[in-house]
């Protein structure tokens, strides 16, 4: 949890008889600012919306991620542009329902901010046609990216497109 936010949760707390917050939100930040800093691979598995707003907030101290996954909940276009310019090379981003607002992701994915991407697993997110044409525009312009897009609809077949990844 960013420091900020620890402290707004813990801000009416005592911990002893003794006012001690202001060592343990020293401590805390610390101890985030140390394991951001050194963390290069990332792993949520059905987070809840409350914990995506936290993760929002914290991506951006993550200065030496590689590899980050989020599976199996629900993610907003916010939570999944804030995915694809996190810095991250490699990313997984499966069953997160991102149907429709696949359009406006691939528009992300060929701006400067995402251009350190180089692979990203959107399988199982229902990305309707529109999305995955989207995506197809975006493998022709970036061709050292590899995005998979196996399985989208509930029957596992799938739109194909020339160039499509599947695993």
């Amino acid at each position: 949890m960013p420091p900020e936010e620890f402290r707004k949760v813990m801000h009416n707390l005592k911990f002893t008889h003794r006012d001690d917050s202001d060592a343990v939100f020293l401590l805390q930040k610390k101890v985030f600012l140390a394991k951001t800093a050194s963390t290069t691979h990332l792993q949520l598995e059905r987070p809840s919306p409350e914990d995506l707003v936290l993760f929002r907030v914290a991506l951006p101290h993550y200065k030496r991620l590689t590899h980050l996954v989020i599976n199996g909940t629900h993610l907003t276009i916010e939570d999944a542009i804030a995915v694809v310019t996190s810095g991250a090379e490699d990313i997984q981003m499966e069953s997160c329902h991102l149907e429709s607002d696949a359009v406006h992701l691939a528009a992300k994915l060929t701006d400067k901010s995402a251009q350190h991407l180089k692979r990203l697993n959107l399988a199982r997110n229902g990305i309707d046609e529109a999305g995955l044409k989207a995506l197809e525009e975006v493998m022709r312009k970036r061709p050292e990216l590899t995005i998979s897009l196996a399985g989208q609809f509930d029957d596992d077949s799938q739109l194909q497109l020339p160039g499509m990844c599947e695993e």
